[in-house]
């Protein structure tokens, strides 16, 4: 199957089910590639945001509540 094919069987799925395939193709490059390291920039951006987020634990949501309202608005 092409990725084309794949593309265009995927995109007959609910907004829910490509959202979980996604994830799960995500995934799966997680565990089988080795990521180079990060560039400067993206750890001063990672330090960034972890500093706002210790600042005001509050101001965050959890995935469950994003992933809630991502399926809401598609």
């Amino acid at each position: 199957m092409t990725k084309e094919q794949l593309l265009g069987e995927a995109s007959s799925l609910s907004a829910r089910d490509r959202l979980e395939l996604a994830i799960d193709l995500w995934d799966s490059i997680e565990t089988e590639t080795e990521f180079p390291p990060l560039r400067q920039d993206q750890l001063l951006e990672l330090d960034r945001r972890l500093d706002a987020h210790l600042a005001d634990p509050s101001a965050t949501f959890p995935a469950f509540e994003v992933l809630d309202q991502l399926e809401r608005e598609l």
